[in-house]
């Protein structure tokens, strides 16, 4: 066996002399400097150093161009040739927050029967009819909009745009996938129940937003909604908010606005506008949230805790400092509080915190997963960013750290038809500016440690925080009653308040 290595390691020296000996002199020479490059490589690099990042990209987005038409459908489009794809985006301009204060669920519902039958096509005719091409189309709700999507070739775009037609204008909401829909959004209920991150969050929002806010039930509905709906239920809410004076259509890909036109005008020129007196979200009255409120889940090894208050409206004029802010407290891996919660005190895999923007005043929320027995730890450190933030001005570093991350991101957040397309929605959704993203980095870039702090102390309330924790009641309540942060108060599994 020795013997058969050292022969082995012979050929191998040959080889590797034969190949120094007879590349040529420009080859050797490049093998040399790469040599010395790797024996000095030690001495020349500090590995304990964070590297310096490079300057931010200057971003540069197409300019998008607008039509309308005489019903009112406005239409954006941004061309983009160099790929032959085109993706067509229909937004109406209400989602769930449009739902009946007694009918959760309605617009998300409405979205997800679409395409499950129309007057000239069966679900698979539909199904067939896109996936021949190769091409794609969801359709779906949020709390600000409802939407069908389209992703295409363009030499397939007038095959294809016919089916993405028919299911916005000429869905039927038949009988059979009706009850077939509603079953499969049942059981996803139900599976949610089991999950105690999904039951902290939708507890969380329960809890901020007053009785009857559309933001303090789920989107997808409840038990007791989604067994009242009926297919004219959700007829109705297509017939009242699928109108072209309601929606816009958002384009981007290899189509000129000459060639898209006379398109649009032949699939949606006749379609009917409608009344356009729609519910605004309505603002949330003040309120002091300084108790814990506790859902037991019995012998969950984990505790999840969502720490929190209403927060502020995406067109908000301070969103720039404010997400400045939040980057430094808890909007990345190295932000103050994922570095304490995990990497000082080892109490979970990461922890976050978030502002999340919608039309009407969205979530501010501190979160995490959590060993059971540092549960009452963990909700004192959160509470100790918090105020920390709104006390005392950031750090130079950790400003630079948060403007060059933030900066840097953006251009990665750019690249793609559907971030540009989403760009578009978001600015047209949210009543932006036209510049909003240009101003945006801007901000950024000059943000000041008092423009942070005074972010903080406007928009983060340490004695006004509602504190969510699901988790073993047995292992948890007393740890979480010393903490002497309110009473804790016990909550079922949706939410509401146990006598």
């Amino acid at each position: 066996m020795k013997s058969h290595i050292k022969i082995t390691t012979l050929i191998l020296l040959m080889l590797g002399l034969a190949g120094l000996q007879f590349c040529t002199p420009e080859a050797r020479n490049q093998q040399q400097t790469n040599q010395k490059m790797t024996e000095t490589e030690p001495d020349t690099i500090d590995r304990t150093a964070r590297p310096e990042p490079g300057p931010a990209p200057e971003i540069r987005l197409p300019e998008p161009e607008k039509a309308s038409l005489d019903n009112g459908l406005d239409i954006v489009l941004v061309t983009q040739s160099e790929v032959p794809m085109v993706i067509m985006d229909l937004v109406i301009h209400n989602g769930s927050a449009a739902d009946p204060v007694d009918a959760p669920g309605l617009a998300d519902f409405t979205a997800a029967m679409l395409d499950e039958g129309t007057e000239n096509r069966t679900a698979l005719d539909i199904s067939e009819g896109i996936d021949f091409y190769g091409a794609r189309l969801s359709t779906g709700s949020n709390w600000d909009y409802s939407h069908v999507k389209l992703t295409t070739l363009t030499k397939h775009l007038d095959s294809t745009m016919m089916v993405f037609t028919d299911v916005i204008r000429n869905s039927t909401f038949p009988k059979e996938d009706f009850e077939r829909v509603r079953e499969e959004r049942l059981n996803s209920l139900l599976q949610k129940k089991d999950q105690p991150s999904t039951i902290a969050t939708e507890a969380f929002y329960k809890v901020i937003y007053t009785k009857g806010h559309p933001y303090g039930t789920p989107d997808e509905g409840t038990e007791e909604s989604l067994n009242e709906f009926t297919p004219e239920d959700l007829r109705q809410f297509r017939d009242d908010y699928y109108r072209p004076n309601n929606a816009t259509l958002f384009v981007a890909g290899d189509i000129t606005m000459e060639e898209l036109l006379p398109r649009v005008r032949a699939a949606f020129g006749d379609w009917k506008p409608g009344d356009t007196d729609f519910p605004t979200v309505p603002e949330i009255p003040s309120a002091e949230y300084s108790n814990i409120y506790l859902v037991d889940k019995e012998g969950a090894p984990q505790s999840q805790i969502r720490i929190g208050h209403p927060g502020l409206h995406r067109d908000n004029p301070d969103y720039a400092a404010v997400q400045v802010m939040n980057e430094i407290l808890g909007g990345s891996f190295g932000s103050r509080i994922n570095m304490n919660l995990r990497e000082d005190k080892g109490f979970t895999y990461g922890a976050r915190s978030a502002f999340v923007y919608r039309r009407g005043v969205g979530p501010f929320l501190a979160y995490a997963g959590v060993k059971t027995s540092t549960t009452d730890s963990s909700v004192k450190e959160f509470l100790k960013e918090i105020r920390t933030i709104v006390e005392e001005p950031v750090s130079d570093e950790e400003l630079d750290r948060a403007k060059s991350s933030m900066t840097l991101s953006l251009a990665r957040e750019t690249e793609t038809l559907n971030q540009i397309l989403d760009l578009q929605i978001d600015q047209v959704v949210y009543d932006l500016p036209e510049d909003h993203l240009s101003a945006y980095v801007s901000k950024v870039r000059n943000m000041t440690k008092t423009e942070v702090q005074q972010a903080a102390r406007e928009y983060l309330h340490p004695n006004k925080l509602a504190i969510v924790v699901v988790g073993d009641k047995d292992s948890v309540r007393s740890g979480l009653e010393k903490l002497d942060y309110g009473e804790v108060l016990e909550l079922d599994l949706s939410g509401e308040l146990v006598e």
